[in-house]
């Protein structure tokens, strides 16, 4: 009886000590989750910036050279 009672004490620590591991590793996962999904954003939206910057500039210059400011190939 004392020994199951001892190693009922002992199993509710080691449950307890790997609940709070899962919790810790659960919570760094969420940060490093959230982490990449913020850069991943702002790569994306550098990407279309510089997209949307490239057709701009290729109109411009289209423009340009239909007006005569730049010389035909």
């Amino acid at each position: 009886m004392v020994l199951t009672s001892h190693l009922k004490n002992r199993m509710q620590e080691v449950n307890d000590t790997v609940d709070g591991r899962i919790i810790t590793v659960a919570d760094r996962g969420q940060v490093v989750m959230n982490a990449f999904f913020w850069r991943v954003c702002a790569l994306l939206t550098v990407l279309f910036a510089m997209l949307s910057l490239y057709r701009v500039i290729s109109l411009l210059l289209m423009q340009n050279q239909k007006k005569g400011r730049l010389p035909d190939r």
